[in-house]
């Protein structure tokens, strides 16, 4: 019969509650495809990737802080594949700056914007 240390059986509960890593933003953009019927990580023929890819909007998902780049990005895979340019803003915060200032330019730009709060 094998004996199980009490150390081990002390510390399995710690297993089943420990913290889970933050998501990345490619997992991210994996369940926000499959929730809008999306292709995720959809080549193009440079070798750049679109994140998200619809029948309509070539999305870009990013963090917020990273927005601008997100603009730049979503405007040229739109231009690459023929659909309207989108940014999927992931927010770490329920207050953003950074939010505000990509929901004007998406606004003045008529680039599609959506918002995913993250952990």
């Amino acid at each position: 019969m094998k004996i199980v240390s009490p150390a081990l059986i002390a510390t399995l509960p710690l297993a089943f509650f420990a913290p889970q890593p933050p998501e990345g933003e490619v997992a991210i953009s994996a369940r926000l495809a499959v929730s809008v019927g999306g292709e995720a990580e959809h080549r193009l023929p440079d070798g750049s990737r679109v994140d998200i890819l619809t029948d309509d909007v070539a999305w870009e998902v990013e963090f917020s802080d990273s927005w601008e780049e997100a603009i730049g990005q979503s405007v040229f895979y739109g231009m690459a594949t023929n659909r309207k340019p989108g940014v999927w803003l992931l927010l770490r915060n329920s207050y953003d700056e950074d939010y505000l200032r990509c929901l004007m330019v998406c606004r003045r730009l008529e680039i599609e914007l959506r918002t995913e709060r993250i952990p």
